[in-house]
């Protein structure tokens, strides 16, 4: 939790009561199992659903931390490199924003859920990874056949390039699956 006290201070725009809060939703979230949300966080926490729903839309500079985490956790001389990887989330139901058919890899088919596409930064020196950044996946429907849209193929390429910025300057190679590799 070290980590956390010293990050949450050096983020723009963070007040006392939501860098208090920050802190103890991450100790808290790292000790439970299952699904999460602002009922389940009240009962392991010290703080009420309405008061962690009101810091929470307060605006936060988020893709920041990941970033800030990476060069705090990282040894100088390590040998970086980065690897997307594609993930599952299985849903049910019609409320899910991007809900559709999506390849898991668990279960060797496609299956109905959430599809998301991660980069992270992997230290081969002390063979560990950190997640710089997720995204989730445009949904897979059929697209009109007038007009040519972009397929959920298409979106990972574009996944790591938009936070290429934030990979640490020691990052000298990009390991990617074999049919990733193929295309450029």
């Amino acid at each position: 939790m070290t980590i956390v006290n010293d990050l949450l201070p050096q983020l723009p725009g963070l007040g006392q009561p939501q860098r208090q809060l920050l802190a103890t939703l991450c100790g808290t979230l790292l000790v439970l199992r299952g699904r999460v949300n602002f009922r389940t966080l009240r009962r392991y926490g010290d703080y009420a659903a309405r008061t962690i729903a009101r810091q929470c839309r307060e605006p936060l500079a988020w893709p920041d931390v990941p970033q800030r985490v990476l060069m705090t956790a990282l040894a100088p001389p390590a040998e970086l490199g980065a690897a997307p990887d594609a993930s599952f989330i299985p849903k049910r139901g019609q409320q899910p924003c991007g809900l559709g058919h999506c390849f898991n890899g668990c279960a060797s088919r496609a299956e109905r859920g959430l599809a998301l596409a991660t980069l992270a930064v992997v230290e081969v020196t002390r063979r560990c990874a950190l997640t710089l950044a997720a995204s989730q996946t445009p949904p897979g429907e059929e697209p009109p056949q007038a007009e040519p849209a972009e397929t959920r193929g298409d979106f990972y390429p574009q996944h790591r390039r938009a936070p290429r910025h934030r990979l640490p300057s020691a990052v000298r190679s990009q390991w990617v699956a074999g049919s990733e590799a193929k295309k450029k």
